[in-house]
């Protein structure tokens, strides 16, 4: 009997719907199989011949937690690895992975874990934060066939044959940009755009469940910080669907990142367009557009307490939106 430990990490379940039917899979072929949800503390690990990591894209890559996570842990000669990272889609269409299997693979291997086994099953959007996810029947369908999919992998997992997506190159390198912006600024300015409506009880359900503690209840309605990840687990699971998108937070913030634009196009002339000039001008745009969001974001939480403009920062386009938690879950 092989031991074999799944890490997963699941925002509103999708991956761990996958990860169950995987270690079915496994367990079926005679392995005994650990689920390890990598958000919570591990238990002090045997050492095991085979490692599944599993875990969402966001932002064309594997969440940041999931490579700090990754980054950790270690492995003897010889010890296997497999990935599988989960897209969304609201149809037909296949998401697409971009640098997240290269990025844990090159991890794990430098880790000194053999990776064997890499591929991407797309399950229904749940990014609620801004698109509407699929109807209950369409939502049946997508996960009929990510099933189908996710349980093929088990097979070219068992056999340990050398089985790895191939991704388009040129794709991957024209998304790459978009994950950085994304694991360093984007996901922190996404959180900010949240907001709890006036139906909000200030049950802290969602501060509960944010796997980050990116969420904190301040005179009892939720505030969010810099860490959010973009899990979206926060606005599909409050049990009243009061977290929204706030339309004015994503008005203010989009206009608070144009701003410092101007000036720092004026402090990169002072350098005559020069490779400096070039270096300069991000840097005074970065410090501006921090200090000028750290501000915005402080008087946009005065006004979101107080009772007279409330209203304006709780109008949201998410209201009549479908939350979405995977159906097995």
């Amino acid at each position: 009997m092989e031991t074999a430990y799944v890490h997963y990490f699941s925002g509103t379940g999708n991956t761990l719907r996958a990860a169950h039917i995987i270690m079915e899979g496994l367990v079926r072929c005679g392995n005994k199989v650990t689920l390890l949800d990598i958000t919570k503390p591990s238990p002090n690990l045997e050492m095991a011949p085979l490692h599944i990591v599993m875990f969402p894209v966001y932002g064309f890559g594997a969440p940041s937690l999931v490579l700090n996570y990754v980054r950790r842990l270690k492995a003897e000669h010889g010890t296997r690895a497999a990935i599988i990272a989960i897209g969304g889609t609201k149809g037909e269409a296949a998401g697409f992975e971009g640098q997240a299997l290269n990025q844990v693979k090159s991890i794990l291997a430098r880790g000194g874990f053999t990776v064997t086994f890499s591929d991407f099953a797309t399950y229904p959007e749940n990014w609620t934060q801004f698109f509407n996810s699929p109807d209950t029947e369409t939502t049946k369908i997508i996960c009929q066939r990510a099933d189908q999919s996710v349980a093929a992998f088990t097979d070219r997992i068992v056999n340990g044959c050398l089985s790895h997506r191939h991704t388009n190159r040129l794709l991957r390198t024209l998304t790459l940009p978009i994950f950085w912006s994304y694991h360093y600024i984007g996901r922190r300015f996404l959180g900010k755009l949240y907001v709890a409506d006036n139906s909000c009880s200030g049950c802290s359900a969602c501060a509960q469940v944010c796997p980050v503690s990116a969420i904190t209840m301040k005179a009892t309605k939720p505030m969010w910080n810099w860490q959010c990840v973009g899990c979206q687990r926060c606005i599909n699971r409050c049990p009243s669907k009061s977290i929204q998108t706030s339309n004015a937070r994503l008005i203010i913030i989009i206009c608070t990142n144009l701003l410092p634009l101007y000036p720092a196009v004026l402090f990169a002339r002072i350098f005559s367009w020069s490779p400096l000039a070039v270096l300069s001008g991000l840097s005074s745009y970065v410090l501006l557009n921090f200090l000028s969001c750290v501000v915005a974001d402080y008087i946009l939480r005065g006004l979101e307490r107080n009772t007279a403009t409330r209203g304006v920062f709780t109008s949201s386009f998410t209201k009549d939106y479908r939350r979405y938690r995977n159906p097995n879950i």
